[in-house]
């Protein structure tokens, strides 16, 4: 049995099919995983999730030393207790789904670095939306990771922290602030000498706040995908699924239609 925490920040405005689907985690895989949820109302993500990994705000408090692993989870994604069990299945220790920019569908939320300027990717560098492999980058979202005890033992407090970065002069003069994605990617390879994985063979979804415009959502999902996360649904009470497939038909269906794919 394995012991993983969902690390959950947020800023008070999770949507509500988000709600359902993390709420509907527990429920799986009962024989393999034990899965608790944590959150923390905070529009300081890199605070939110150090506070949550550690268990307390209180760095000298004590590690949670029966958790195998934790998963960073975004408010505004739509995930499965199967994407997280595929992640697992990967056997790597930070691995992230893949998801496309809300809006960007062209690209995945990762990328790599040119040499000599670590936490700042050029538009050349950026991963293709069909990249369907498990692979290596320089960076990788936060949005649905699942890091393993080992990547975290081998970094240093604060796990989650930014950097002041500049970039080759042919594509932008001055210094910047990284994200948080690339923040933890760059100190993880800085503290242990290598890089995250990306999984194109697991994809999760991007959902839309109530103030957001449906047209500026990229559809990371196949018509396949869609049916398998309804499909995984079937079993839970009508109160939990019928946001998430209302969800779903709503913002995926008419995309999907519209580029020649089949629900």
């Amino acid at each position: 049995m394995h012991k993983i925490k969902i690390i959950i920040p947020h800023t008070g405005r999770t949507p509500a099919v988000v709600r359902r689907a993390m709420e509907a985690i527990p429920r799986h895989y009962k024989n393999r995983f034990e899965f608790s949820i944590v959150e923390q109302i905070n529009s300081n993500l890199d605070s939110a999730r150090n506070d949550l990994l550690w268990g307390s705000t209180d760095i000298t408090g004590p590690w949670d030393d029966d958790y195998a692993g934790w998963l960073f989870w975004d408010d505004d994604i739509i995930g499965t207790a199967e994407h997280i069990e595929q992640l697992w299945d990967s056997e790597k220790e930070f691995v992230s789904a893949s998801m496309v920019y809300k809006d960007a569908p062209n690209f995945l939320v990762a990328g790599n670095f040119p040499e000599g300027f670590p936490g700042y990717t050029p538009p050349d560098m950026q991963i293709p939306a069909n990249m369907e492999d498990l692979i290596q980058c320089d960076w990788s979202n936060l949005g649905f990771t699942l890091l393993r005890r080992s990547a975290l033992e081998k970094k240093n407090y604060p796990w989650c922290r930014r950097f002041v970065v500049e970039g080759p002069a042919e594509y932008v003069r001055g210094l910047d602030q990284t994200s948080e994605d690339v923040g933890f990617s760059l100190h993880y390879t800085n503290s242990t000498g290598k890089r995250p994985w990306l999984h194109g063979g697991v994809r999760v979804q991007h959902v839309l706040r109530e103030h957001q415009d449906p047209s500026q959502l990229a559809l990371t999902l196949t018509g396949d995908e869609v049916k398998s996360i309804l499909f995984s649904l079937k079993e839970l009470p009508f109160k939990t699924s019928a946001p998430i497939i209302e969800s779903l038909k709503t913002q995926c269906m008419p995309q999907l239609q519209a580029r020649g794919g089949q629900p």
